[in-house]
């Protein structure tokens, strides 16, 4: 017997019965899809909300670190003139001493700054990091580099600017001491550019996973500097054509 001479043989209550039963399921088919739908419709939007306030916490603690360390390189800047003007009475109002103290505690004072704000980017990322999962790597090299770069240079340089704060006599030439700034300050200023690269991977791996966009990576201006990425730090490399109009423009100028 085929489906239709089953159908034929019902009887009408039977039929009625049937129908019923099957508009039945087809309603409870249709709840069940519309429920699961709105379910997933929820847990994304509850999914948007945590990356989002993740990012904005994040992003803010971001923006406090890196003013505060712009900060402290432009007060590391400055101590090249107060080294080459310590000793002249218009600068230093006829007391050495008190000039040069009131000088070691402004740096110390930036860097304490520097060093609480630094203190909330880290809270504010392991706070979220089940956000950040992809970017552990870049967290890890971006601390180990700042310590090397900042952190760990940061008492030998005030120890050579201002031995007897520290019990020490001056060893250094003025010329040394110059130098010793400027190479703190470069280094320094250097994790202003990584800070930047860590920003811009942030971005990509939360607002840019919810409007499925991407901001590009930083291109340095020259090819000696180190970009931080996901996997860590990379030379960037120009492209051939950027090389290549590079070196026409070097044998122009001979």
């Amino acid at each position: 017997m085929d489906f239709h001479t089953w159908i034929a043989s019902l009887h009408t209550n039977e039929v009625q019965l049937l129908a019923a039963t099957i508009t039945s399921v087809i309603t409870l088919v249709a709840a069940f899809i519309a429920v699961r739908t709105a379910f997933k419709q929820i847990t994304k939007q509850f999914e948007n909300k945590v990356i989002f306030e993740g990012w904005t916490d994040f992003q803010d603690k971001l923006f406090s670190f890196s003013k505060a360390l712009s900060n402290y390189d432009t007060k590391i800047q400055w101590l090249t003139y107060f080294i080459k003007s310590q000793n002249n009475p218009l600068v230093n109002g006829g007391n050495v001493a008190k000039h040069r103290s009131d000088k070691w505690n402004e740096v110390i004072g930036e860097y304490a700054e520097l060093l609480k704000a630094y203190v909330e980017f880290l809270r504010s990322y392991e706070t979220h990091e089940i956000i950040f999962i992809s970017l552990k790597k870049m967290h890890h090299e971006f601390i180990k580099e700042y310590r090397k770069r900042v952190d760990d240079k940061q008492i030998k340089l005030l120890e050579e600017i201002f031995p007897e704060m520290y019990g020490m006599t001056n060893s250094l030439s003025e010329k040394q001491l110059i130098k010793a700034v400027k190479d703190y300050w470069m280094d320094s200023s250097e994790i202003s550019a990584f800070l930047d690269d860590f920003r811009r991977e942030l971005q990509n791996v939360t607002v840019g996973r919810i409007l499925n966009r991407a901001v590009p990576k930083r291109v340095p201006h020259e090819d000696k500097y180190k970009i931080l990425t996901v996997n860590g730090f990379v030379f960037h490399k120009r492209s051939w054509k950027h090389q290549l109009n590079r070196l026409k423009k070097s044998q122009k100028t001979k």
